[in-house]
């Protein structure tokens, strides 16, 4: 699990983890992903 801190909330991911014989173990799927619209292309 990676958790980074910030001062101030730009956004939000959701990650979870899944298992799988075709990718031969353990992979992470990003089902949400949303930045805020004033930090959209500012190249973070």
């Amino acid at each position: 699990m990676l958790v980074v801190i910030l001062t101030r909330n730009n956004g939000q991911i959701n990650i979870y983890e899944s298992c799988a014989l075709y990718a031969e173990g353990i992979f992470g799927t990003i089902p949400e992903f949303y930045v805020r619209p004033d930090w959209r292309s500012s190249g973070i």
